[in-house]
């Protein structure tokens, strides 16, 4: 995950450098205007194999405990749909939804977006977001009303 407010957190420093982040610089911004947070954390089954700097377990359970108290702020994240993050977010709200790679080959992938129950999305999307609305394109049509 890369963040950046006031400089830069850089992916080598782990999950407790992103927390940092979160906890300090993040609700100074939220204290001044409205504030919406997404957080793309690495990858959890294939991260060791993708990033040369990824996330043990126990980055990804503090990443978790810290968003899942987090009331200061709105946020998003999305994650590899694998069953040690459901896991790890089981108390919060889950959506799982295919999304098309194309880094090395062409292929299709499974993610979960996680936010908090507060988090209005269409009700459409109670369970899978339509992959029509899933696309990295300029062109991608708008969001239906909530």
């Amino acid at each position: 995950m890369l963040l950046l407010a006031n400089g830069a957190v850089q992916p080598e420093d782990g999950a407790r450098a992103a927390i940092d982040l979160l906890s300090n610089e993040v609700p100074k911004l939220a204290a001044k205007r409205r504030t919406f947070v997404y957080l793309d954390p690495p990858y959890y089954a294939k991260g060791q194999d993708l990033y040369l700097n990824f996330y043990s377990h126990d980055d990804h359970a503090a990443l978790a405990r810290h968003v899942a108290n987090e009331q200061s702020y709105r946020w998003l994240m999305s994650y590899d749909n694998v069953r040690e993050i459901r896991d790890l977010y089981r108390e919060l709200r889950q959506v799982q939804f295919s999304l098309d790679y194309s880094a090395r080959e062409r292929r299709a992938g499974s993610e979960v977006m996680i936010f908090r129950p507060e988090t209005l999305f269409p009700r459409a999307w109670k369970r899978t977001i339509p992959s029509r609305y899933v696309s990295a394109s300029e062109k991608a049509p708008r969001l239906p009303p909530a």
